[in-house]
């Protein structure tokens, strides 16, 4: 059965189809009355979809419940899904998010929270979610319009495109510094060391719909050098005036490394990378010592290395924390890398950027036997 609902307002006639108005009694607790619906679907000042499939109950606000597989993913996010749950990981700390519909649970960073009722909802073997819990599970605020029939996302975590616009300027700023630093080598002046650097880059996202709710998201991240190592520190929050300040999301984050690089000390909310045994995993306020292996090699001052990574990867390579190159993996996820000028004692240091827009790290100290 389909059935057409029209809603006169003051401004404007919106139109909305429902298909198959009948309740759906699939659902993880006691839910409303739900029908298939089609509503705006806009991320920050992007709209997404103007014909977005959602549910919707059969109430007052028409409350939507939205496609958890499908709204993540047009936010690019790292998303998989099964029947009965999902899991989501956001780069580039490697955060995880799972939502359980059978255990009736919730994971935010590998803390568990029970379901209230009525949140989420089974059915053509997808999850869908009420828009106004999207906040409580995830860094991201949902507000839903009425009179516009749209749902406005605001992500306070980065996109892929943003990761990748990130990247591409630490990689044109080091290859600036890599120009400034042949300049330099040439001079016979000694530039001090400043015993200390600060910085601070605040953010703020300022939306107001046009039934006249108004959300504001402000953030602030920063990086401090402090006792020979970098502090790095965020904090964000939400306000509506509506629903007033949400609570505040933070992390921080703490490195130090010996001037060899062959020692590596971390506190705060780190990620443990990968091993042959164990998967890599969060820690929130945690501790994680690393020393780097070294690598032997008989060369006349030319370095080599190759492995197997993923397919068609970009793999950048610091040598003593400056870039020398950038090097793609192959269809098969073979690499060769190759660097003239090495000595006994320096450091290599290959960061991987995958296509989802993650990282990982590996360093080695070098350890060179010259060849006569």
């Amino acid at each position: 059965m389909i059935t057409l609902i029209k809603r006169q307002t003051r401004s404007s006639l919106i139109k909305a189809i429902f298909i198959g108005s009948f309740s759906y009694s699939i659902s993880v607790h006691a839910t409303p009355e739900l029908s298939d619906a089609y509503i705006g679907l806009q991320a920050n000042n992007q709209l997404k979809s103007d014909f977005f499939q959602v549910l919707v109950a059969a109430d007052n606000e028409n409350t939507p419940y939205l496609n958890i597989k499908t709204t993540l993913k047009q936010l690019q996010t790292e998303i998989e899904c099964t029947n009965n749950s999902c899991k989501l990981v956001l780069q580039p700390d490697n955060q995880v998010f799972t939502i359980n519909a059978d255990k009736k649970i919730y994971t935010i960073k590998g803390k568990e929270h029970p379901l209230p009722k009525g949140v989420l909802v089974k059915k053509d073997n997808a999850l869908w979610l009420k828009y106004s819990f999207w906040q409580t599970w995830l860094p991201i605020h949902m507000s839903w319009s009425l009179e516009n029939y749209k749902v406005v996302m605001q992500p306070q975590f980065q996109q892929l495109d943003e990761l990748k616009s990130k990247h591409k300027q630490s990689i044109e700023e080091a290859q600036r510094v890599n120009k400034k630093r042949e300049k330099l080598a040439a001079a016979t002046a000694q530039w001090p060391t400043p015993a200390w650097n600060m910085e601070l880059s605040p953010r703020l996202s300022l939306t107001q719909t046009t039934d006249g709710e108004f959300t504001a998201s402000p953030s602030i991240y920063t990086n401090i050098d402090l006792f020979k190592g970098t502090l790095s520190g965020s904090l964000s929050t939400t306000y509506n005036n509506t629903s007033q300040w949400d609570n505040p999301d933070y992390s921080w984050y703490y490195q130090r490394q010996d001037p060899q690089g062959n020692n590596l000390f971390e506190l705060g909310d780190i990620y443990i990378d990968n091993t042959l045994l164990i998967s890599g995993y969060s820690l929130e306020n945690g501790f994680s010592y690393q020393r780097y292996p070294s690598v032997n090699q008989q060369t006349k001052g030319n370095f080599s290395y190759h492995g197997v990574t993923q397919p068609n990867t970009e793999i950048d390579v610091w040598r003593n924390g400056f870039l020398r190159k950038i090097v793609y993996s192959d269809s098969s996820g073979r690499y060769l890398i190759q660097d003239s000028g090495s000595k006994s004692g320096d450091v290599y240091t290959l960061v991987f950027f995958f296509k989802n827009g993650s990282k990982i790290e590996k360093k080695f100290l070098l350890q060179v036997t010259i060849l006569v």
